[in-house]
């Protein structure tokens, strides 16, 4: 007999399997089983003296609205602790009701990986969406040390193993209310206040990126016609039959190409943009890739970098399998990245770098820009340059496009003085998220060594290299 298997078994008993009513074998084992089996050691006045049990409280589960075309917070804006909301998430709501966010809710993502945010005053008031719920009427210190649980994997693969099990796990919102959760220390009040105010200063540092974002975008709009668009619209239509002017076929005869050729040259003559290569420096970065045998070293690959423009502070080692797909110059200062997967395109600013050297994935396209990178960063990540990017894409899935591809970008003129206000607002905004990283990394440090210690004194113990801290957050 397995004698790991015969322990747990031992341990966890009949008793502890009827109250859980599962018979979910990994439900018992690891820090799930600790969990369940100190639950179950207790009689009921014990365990109200030493776990939070938020059933007697005044709390309000409410769940998430099916889509209706507005605005909403989904799973991927969920972030440990609190919410990644995007450009237009970032504007006044359209609706409002029960499932729409307020300042002290809880948001929980029903499907894995489960995450939970703590909202703030600063944060706007849009709906969840049906993948969420909401956990709404408790106090601060209780709303913080919910969130603060709910992210560490045990008590995530508690949710999703209490809900019951499906060919695609939900938790269900009632299962919240019965998490066995340690009675929060007093030293939470001081970090759930120290983490709402880094949280609104964070929310903050974001909202400044947006306008510089929507400023970018609106400076670009307008150096071009109007009439673009439309003659886009139809000349990518969906009729089969498709007619270009001889001036636009170049070297493919892939139609979404040839409308690229076609418009990038009336960008050229008629509002004035320039070729991408006369932008760069004259040492542009070698694009020579690693060699030799596979080695463990931090490098920066695609889903590293969010929508904000900033290369992450801290990107863990990792094994390099594929040496050859990795550039073998360390990412530099001042570098613009553009990702060459046009079908999500990004652009990250390396203003910011952490002492350590960083690789950089060849799914980068590195561009080292003579002056005001910055801006030029700005630009790159414009809707008028997105949608010179999509008429890129080769190769059978049509997801990406190569170098000498991307090379073909034409710019818009902007004058010296514009950029260079982008370039320094940019430069600062990214300087101020470095610092307010820093100090939500040593407040999740202190809040998870909390948890730890508090579940350690109920007798279970939860590795600490396991448990989740901001480190692994891309804020």
């Amino acid at each position: 007999m397995n004698t790991t298997w015969a322990n747990s078994h031992a341990v966890v008993g009949p008793q502890a399997m009827a109250r859980q009513n599962t018979w979910d074998a990994a439900f018992f084992c690891g820090p799930l089983r600790q969990l369940v089996v100190v639950e179950a050691k207790m009689a009921p006045a014990e365990r109200a003296q030493v776990f939070e049990d938020l059933v007697h409280q005044a709390v309000d589960l409410v769940d998430g609205l099916a889509d209706q075309g507005v605005p909403v917070f989904r799973p991927t804006n969920v972030g440990i602790l609190e919410c990644h909301p995007d450009r237009t998430q970032a504007r006044a709501p359209l609706v409002s009701g029960r499932a729409c966010v307020e300042p002290g809710d809880v948001v929980v993502t029903k499907i894995a990986p489960i995450r939970a945010a703590w909202a703030t005053p600063r944060l706007h008031r849009h709906p969840i969406d049906s993948s969420c719920c909401l956990v709404r009427g408790l106090g601060p210190r209780h709303a913080f040390w919910l969130a603060l649980a709910i992210n560490q994997p045990a008590y995530g693969n508690y949710l999703l193993r209490r809900s019951g099990g499906t060919i695609l796990p939900r938790v269900r919102s009632s299962v919240i209310l019965k998490l066995p959760l340690p009675k929060p220390p007093a030293e939470v009040d001081r970090l759930a206040g120290q983490a709402a105010a880094c949280l609104d200063r964070r929310l903050a540092n974001l909202e400044e990126l947006f306008r510089l974002q929507d400023s970018a975008d609106g400076a670009v709009r307008d150096t071009v016609w109007d009439e673009t668009a439309a003659d886009r619209r139809r000349v990518t239509g969906g009729s089969w039959s498709r007619f270009f002017p001889a001036v636009d076929v170049d070297e493919s005869l892939v139609p979404a190409h040839v409308v690229l050729t076609g418009l990038q040259r009336r960008l050229r003559d008629e509002a004035g943009w320039v070729g991408l290569r006369k932008l760069l420096g004259r040492h542009h970065l070698e694009q020579a890739r690693l060699g030799g045998e596979p080695l463990h070293a931090p490098y920066l690959r695609l889903s590293d970098v969010g929508n904000d423009l900033a290369v992450p502070q801290q990107v863990p080692a990792s094994e390099i399998r594929y040496v050859r797909r990795v550039y073998a110059e360390p990412l530099r200062p001042d570098e613009v990245l553009l990702s060459g997967l046009v079908t999500s395109p990004r652009v990250a600013f390396a203003s910011q770098l952490a002492g350590r050297e960083l690789l950089v994935s060849d799914h980068w396209q590195r561009l080292q820009f003579r002056e005001t990178p910055g801006a030029w960063a700005l630009v790159l990540d414009t809707a008028a340059v997105r949608e010179q990017l999509a008429l890129m894409a080769v190769g059978n899935f049509q997801q990406f496009a190569n170098a000498a591809t991307i090379a073909r970008l034409v710019l818009p003129d902007v004058p010296l003085a514009t950029r260079l206000g982008w370039d320094a607002a940019l430069r600062r905004q990214q300087q101020r998220r470095a610092e307010h990283e820093r100090e939500w990394t040593e407040l999740m440090v202190q809040a998870n060594g909390l948890l730890i210690r508090s579940l350690a004194d109920l007798g279970v113990s939860i590795d600490p290299d396991d448990a989740v801290v901001a480190a692994e957050v891309r804020a």
